[in-house]
């Protein structure tokens, strides 16, 4: 608009108002873009202009010249420091045959909440859920010292892709949720009811480092079980009804104090049942599922099969006080012996896909018993 024998001034519509571009970090790259959008072929150059009204809706337009949309180029909402003298003009090239003003090679539409920050637009507010059944969050172990969680935040099933600030963004809905307790790196336990998958990434945006977990499943503390990136996005998705894991485990007493994981020979067999998973924190967590277990001086071995999906070299880990050991395939693959106090110790073993063996052996001479067991890789 305003055009004269130099340039015309920019000038873009948002939110049903139109406004103008600071010419601050607008460079002649952005010129071209924005003038092969409107039908030039040759390109232009920037200049600064002046003379607008209204809101100044974008600053630092920095196109690399490849875009084929000012929609794609890098920018900055808003008009920070800038005045309506500073607007920028441009001045284009060569002849245009269309409709003065109008954009070639308009933006797809958006398909992330991040899309629409990224162009200057405010996400809708998230409706609040009805629904009885949300993922649970919380920033502390469930169960430690018996203190309260820092934080407790109830969610939905989404795509969150990102939360700070008291924000979380959800694709799914295409919306934001305000007064949003999560930050980044700072979940630390989970309660997830049946029917849902909860998906964690040491990233933004899906990206990065990842752990799943199917429910019905209360995961207490995520750093028992290796996952020390705590999440900086997070899927909550449906899941389809699923066989529980199953281990069996036996359990052994000794007479005498134990120093390093004993022979079978030199022990009584107590008795044997089968259990979910090996993921124990405290003594007390086990006899939940075995009330006769003795106090100290005892022996445990978990025996099961882990379904790999794709054959490959992977990492099998157990953390634990006091001495643990894990066995691939019969071939013992970590040795986390002796009475020490938590030690996690990791090992590599390839394995072909299908149910493969596994055998965690763990033992307690006196204190608390914690041992988790976890591979991960492929």
């Amino acid at each position: 608009v305003d055009c004269d024998f130099s340039s015309c001034r920019l000038e873009t519509h948002y939110n049903g108002v139109w406004g103008t571009v600071c010419q601050y970090g607008f460079t002649h790259m952005s010129a071209a873009v924005v003038c092969r959008g409107i039908g030039f072929e040759e390109g232009g150059k920037a200049v600064k202009k002046g003379g607008g009204e209204g809101p100044i809706w974008l600053s630092n337009v920095a196109c690399k010249g490849t875009e084929l949309d000012i929609g794609d180029c890098p920018k900055t909402c808003g008009g920070y420091e800038c005045t309506h003298g500073d607007d920028v003009g441009i001045c284009c090239w060569g002849l245009n045959n269309d409709k003065q003003g109008v954009r070639k090679n308009v933006r797809p539409i958006f398909t992330t909440v991040r899309h629409l920050r990224e162009e200057c637009y405010i996400p809708d507010r998230c409706v609040e859920s009805y629904k009885e059944e949300e993922v649970v969050v919380r920033g502390s172990c469930k169960g430690l010292y018996d203190e309260e969680p820092s934080w407790t935040q109830k969610m939905r099933q989404g795509e969150w892709e990102r939360f700070d600030n008291g924000e979380c963004d959800d694709n799914q809905e295409m919306c934001c949720q305000h007064d949003c307790k999560l930050n980044p790196n700072e979940i630390a336990s989970l309660s997830i009811p049946e029917k849902f998958s909860v998906t964690l990434f040491s990233e933004k945006y899906f990206e990065g480092h990842k752990i799943t977990y199917v429910g019905p499943r209360e995961v207490d503390c995520l750093s028992w079980e290796g996952w020390q990136d705590r999440a900086k996005s997070m899927l909550i998705t449906g899941a389809v009804k699923r066989p529980r894991s199953s281990w069996t485990l036996r359990v052994y007493e000794a007479d005498d104090d134990l120093l390093y994981m004993p022979s079978l020979l030199a022990l009584d067999y107590l008795g044997s049942i089968t259990i979910p998973y090996i993921n124990f924190q405290g003594t007390s967590s086990l006899r939940k599922y075995y009330e006769d277990l003795p106090s100290s001086n005892f022996m445990v071995i978990f025996y099961g099969n882990v379904l790999v999906q794709r054959g490959g070299q992977y990492e099998w880990c157990t953390t634990s006080s006091d001495g643990s050991q894990l066995l691939v395939e019969g071939n013992m693959v970590v040795n986390n012996d002796g009475r020490h106090e938590q030690r996690h110790v990791c090992g590599t073993y390839e394995v072909s896909s299908g149910l493969v063996p596994v055998e965690v052996r763990g033992f307690l001479s006196t204190g608390s018993l914690i041992l988790h067991a976890f591979w991960r890789g492929e």
